[in-house]
């Protein structure tokens, strides 16, 4: 798998990472596995591309919700 071969590559500097960002990092390779299906669909060559799509995806979809909750709050 082209994408979980990519994240071993991120292992060193996942370590040298504060745990908050670590599990932020996490957070953003769990997002990656959740869309691997759609990102297998893209055809290129580099793995970093449909990665990088599905984390942008993952962040609006929060953003998202989080505008949801406030407003739900605010009414």
């Amino acid at each position: 798998m082209r994408i979980e071969e990519r994240m071993v590559v991120w292992n060193a500097f996942r370590r040298a990472l504060r745990t908050e960002d670590k599990l932020a990092l996490d957070d953003a390779a769990n997002a990656v596995r959740e869309r691997a299906a759609a990102g297998g669909m893209m055809p290129t060559a580099d793995p970093l591309e449909p990665m990088l799509l599905s984390v942008i995806v993952d962040c609006f979809a929060r953003i998202k919700r989080l505008e949801a909750k406030v407003e739900e709050l605010e009414s």
